[in-house]
This record gives structure tokens, sequence and C-alpha cells, in this order.
């Protein structure tokens, strides 16, 4: 970057992707751990020198370009779609009856996902059980630690990595996905992914921000026993997830096509 502000007339765009050192924050309200308190401040020093330098930069959700606003109002930022999907996808016909358990997808090199699965089975699991002790949870994502594998019980079933075959198939036999994200930053790809898949998906408001407007598309809930009394009652509500599941397809549709990525990029491109 040094390199090209001085030597060159090139129009700089960055794209951030999220913003590290408010991930790091989060995660050191959740913890108090000092040690991510002084990444965060490390982070918060880079990133905001790249943007510094930079004409454009984007980022995936509305809610960090406001951030980066608020720290410093002339950089000039922008939320673009970070995903962009085939818009002929064809509506599936969802089928409650057809399908069990519930699912969740992410790698576990990186540390909310981690955190997430432990919440979910440690602190919402036990109450969902005592409503359905039926449901079965399936955690997919590559390199599970030691303390997501010791989690596995019969109803908790540890996957570990999947082909994309693979989840496909959980997709289309999974009642449901959740996403108990309880830190984090940026748009959720595995939240995207599952509504372009169509399965209902039950989050947080972690999971689900930058996620405009998604309310017919998205079940939000952050209180431990309240997420297990929304799964538990959801898991039974074919009108609800056949209504979630047609929305989210739709959802996807008109937020991160290739038309809705020219309108916000082309300028900045020049077409």
């Amino acid at each position: 970057m040094d390199f090209l502000v001085s030597n060159t007339k090139a129009k700089i765009i960055y794209y951030g992707h999220d913003l590290h050192f408010l991930r790091e924050m989060r995660e050191y309200e959740l913890t108090g751990d000092e040690k991510t308190k002084e990444n965060s401040e490390h982070w918060k020093v880079k990133e905001l020198k790249l943007m510094r330098q930079a004409d454009v930069v984007y980022y995936p959700s509305q809610i960090e370009a406001d951030i980066i606003n608020e720290i410093e109002a002339d950089i000039n930022v922008k939320a673009i779609p970070a995903y962009i999907f085939d818009d002929s996808k064809k509506s599936i016909e969802y089928e409650m009856n057809n399908r069990s358990g519930v699912m969740f997808i992410g790698g576990f090199g990186h540390k909310p996902n981690v955190d997430a699965v432990i919440w979910y089975v440690q602190e919402v699991l036990p109450h969902v059980l005592e409503k359905n002790d039926t449901i079965k949870t399936y955690i997919l994502g590559s390199n599970p630690p030691k303390e997501i594998q010791e989690l596995a019980s019969n109803n908790v079933i540890i996957k570990g990595f999947v082909t994309d075959e693979e989840l496909e198939q959980f997709y289309r036999r999974c009642r449901m996905s959740i996403v108990p994200l309880r830190y984090g930053a940026g748009i959720k790809g595995k939240v995207i992914e599952g509504m372009y898949n169509q399965i209902p998906i039950l989050t947080t408001s972690v999971g689900a921000e930058g996620i405009l407007n998604s309310e017919d598309s998205l079940v939000v809930v952050d209180d431990a026993k309240e997420y297990a009394e929304a799964l538990a009652n959801l898991y039974e509500d074919e009108e609800k997830l056949k209504d979630l599941s047609a929305h989210s397809l739709q959802y996807v549709k008109e937020n991160y096509s290739m038309k809705k990525v020219e309108e916000i990029v082309g300028a900045d491109f020049d077409f």
C-alpha cells in the first residue's frame, strides 16, 4: 500500500471483510482477557492506517461501515455484498416431516465457532432436551478441537469436515440450522449460504449482524433459555419453518446477486 500510494496514480480499493479490532474487542468484553484487548488495539491501528491510504473501503456490513465513520468520518467506506449467488435457483417445497435434527456449520480454526458450539451444548441444549429429547444436533466443520469433540453424545454428533456434497445433503435433510455466535464481526457466510439453501435459521444478533431487513428470513434470539425455547417451538412449527424457507431464498436473490453488486461498486470501477 505504501508503495502504491507513493509511486502510482492507481485507484486503491481496500476490502476488509470484517473488522478484526471489533471482533477482538467483543471477545474481550465477553471473556475479560486483557491479551485480547491488546490485540484489538493493535489491529485497530493497522486497519485504520490501511483505510486512510485507500480511495475506497469496502466492508460487507453496513454496521461496520457506520462504526468506521464514527471513528473517522473522512474515510470513504461503503457496504457491499460479500457473496454473489445464482439468482436462477428454484425454490424448494419445504417438508418438515421429511427432515430431522438441526445443524451447525463452521470451521473451528475460527474461535467464535468454538465458543458458539460450547455455549450451545452447555447452556442451550439441556433446556431443548427437556422439551424434546429426540432432537439431534449435527456439528459440521473442519478441525474440531478436543473441547468440541468431548461434547459428543447421543444428541450431539460431531461430524467434523464434510464435503460440499455432504453439506448439501445436510441442508436438505436437517429441519433447521443454528448459528449461536456470541461474538464476531462482519456478515456471516454460514448464514447467507444457509438462507440460499432455504434452510430455516435460528441465530443470535451477532449471527444476524449486517443482514438488514431480514426479519422474515431469520429468527434471532440471544438469551440461552429463550434460544432453547425458540428452537424447541420452531422445530415443530411447520408453517413458520415453511415461511422462513421461502423468504430466505428471496432475500438472497434480492440482496446477493451480480446485479446488486454492480449497482454498488460499478462506479468505483468505471462500469
